[in-house]
């Protein structure tokens, strides 16, 4: 045997080789990596499943004013309705009058004069909030309780407003009504069961699934595999780049149709949606014979597992965050819902928002209010609700524009679903958006990662022909940028 034919041999046997492509086909090995990290993720959240989360619906923490003052002769007291099952403490807000630290009981009850449910003694030795635990109330929900604070020494302030600032309770200095409320916010065991009871409720909405993905995904898929039919991407940058497409397109239609007269309805918006998924009918059936259904482990690869494991973890947190929620928070919420509801009255885009806004307010970026009203006209839902959960679907697929954005500047999947990974796990942002209401910006976000893919291909593209759909996709998706 020669060297040279060694080096062959060599060379097509090498662990390393990527000759079929940037990640490797699933293998054994793959599966057991895939399962060791579901297991290790399953063992985690069932580590950290029992945890303590306040109840900030039931709760007044205005403590500017003292409520009443808790001495040997004296007691201060409130009640309240507990909202959640696994009831497990409260917080208050206590100040020791001669800065001394105290001993304080606090005892629960049902009512001023009824037995004691639970009671706990802490140390009160500063000014400021304090968390007080009990025995788990598992049976709590919507029942009533009397929280009352005793001493045996010493003189504590009890912190609170001095108006009705809790309207299902009073306060009450040895068990006779006062003015105002004490500041308290209760505390809840969340627990397995508890996180059960809230996966039946996301089951529940399942069928959302389908006017999302017709919506958020298909459109922007036919273009997508109509300029790049021979799968050029993986299944993250497919998501990602249809997302964008998607969001992109929806109000560039409505924009084309407002200017010559189409009013959209209900009924017509069904009818354009039935077009869609006829249209994507036909197309999955001229792949089908060279789809990856007859060489399934071509495609079928780890950080396609991996991301839907994590797409899957992150939208269960996501909903589970609102799942109290009856509309969007914050003020962006309210504006953005008016000009929905414009848009759907109009039928498409208004051409004033007056009274509401000023009578030249037409510039405003009306992008995402598109794609909200065509979810609300297939829906049906209560615009609040679809607002709240439209945006929180959006805030989860970020996951896939982080996937594509890092994989188009490192060219490193593992480090792209790392980078997913911490974007819908573990950082803060965005899942702030669902208490901020900023759900343009987040639309734009979603769309912004496809220019970073256009401009890498631009560069890569040699052919006329590749270049010009290079283009148009670049100016589809930044055409609706400009919009959203």
């Amino acid at each position: 045997m020669t060297k040279k034919t060694l080096l062959k041999i060599v060379k097509v046997s090498s662990p390393n080789d990527t000759s079929l492509g940037d990640t490797p086909s699933l293998s054994h090995f793959h599966v057991l990596r895939f399962t060791l990290h579901a297991a290790l993720l399953f063992i985690t959240l069932a580590l950290t499943s029992c945890i303590t989360l306040p109840d900030t619906e039931v709760a007044q923490t205005q403590a500017h004013h003292t409520i009443g003052h808790v001495t040997p002769s004296q007691s201060v007291g409130q009640s309240f309705r507990s909202r959640r099952p696994n009831l497990n403490g409260v917080t208050l807000w206590l100040a020791p009058v001669d800065d001394v630290p105290r001993q304080i009981n606090v005892t629960l009850r049902e009512s001023p004069t009824s037995p004691v449910v639970a009671s706990s003694t802490i140390e009160v030795s500063q000014h400021g909030s304090i968390q007080v635990d009990f025995p788990l109330q598992a049976d709590s929900a919507d029942r009533d309780y009397y929280l009352e604070l005793s001493t045996q020494a010493g003189d504590v302030e009890v912190l609170g407003r001095d108006e009705d600032a809790y309207p299902e309770g009073v306060a009450r200095v040895d068990a006779i009504p006062t003015q105002g409320d004490i500041a308290f916010r209760l505390t809840y065991s969340y627990t397995l069961g508890t996180f059960g009871a809230d996966l039946l409720k996301i089951a529940a909405d399942l069928w959302m699934i389908f006017p999302l993905g017709l919506i958020l995904l298909l459109p922007g898929y036919l273009i997508l595999t109509w300029a790049f039919p021979s799968g050029k991407f993986d299944f993250g940058e497919k998501i990602a780049l249809s997302l964008a497409l998607s969001l992109a397109l929806i109000p560039l239609v409505m924009l084309w149709t407002s200017t010559v007269g189409i009013v959209w309805t209900q009924t017509g918006v069904a009818i354009a949606g039935g077009l869609l998924i006829f249209a994507g009918g036909i197309h999955f059936l001229k792949r089908l014979p060279t789809s990856s259904l007859q060489t399934p482990n071509s495609n079928f690869q780890y950080p396609t597992l991996a991301l839907i494991g994590i797409f899957i973890l992150s939208l269960t947190l996501r909903l589970i965050m609102v799942r109290d929620l009856a509309a969007p928070a914050w003020v962006d919420s309210v504006h953005h819902s008016l000009i929905t509801r414009y848009i759907i009255q109009a039928g498409g885009f208004p051409d004033s928002y007056a009274p509401h806004f000023p009578p030249d307010a037409n510039y405003y970026h009306i992008g995402y209010h598109s794609i909200l009203a065509t979810f609300y006209w297939l829906t049906n839902l209560d615009l609040p609700r679809a607002m709240l959960i439209l945006g929180q679907v959006l805030n989860v697929l970020t996951i896939f524009a982080v996937y594509t954005f890092t994989t188009t500047l490192t060219g490193k999947k593992n480090a792209a679903l790392i980078a997913a990974l911490i974007t819908g796990v573990f950082t803060p942002m965005p899942a702030y958006y669902a208490s901020w209401g900023r759900y343009t910006q987040l639309t734009g976000l979603l769309i912004l990662p496809a220019g970073l893919v256009w401009a890498k291909l631009a560069r890569e593209t040699s052919s006329p022909g590749g270049r010009v759909r290079v283009i148009f996709l670049s100016t589809l998706a930044f055409s609706g940028l400009f919009l959203t």
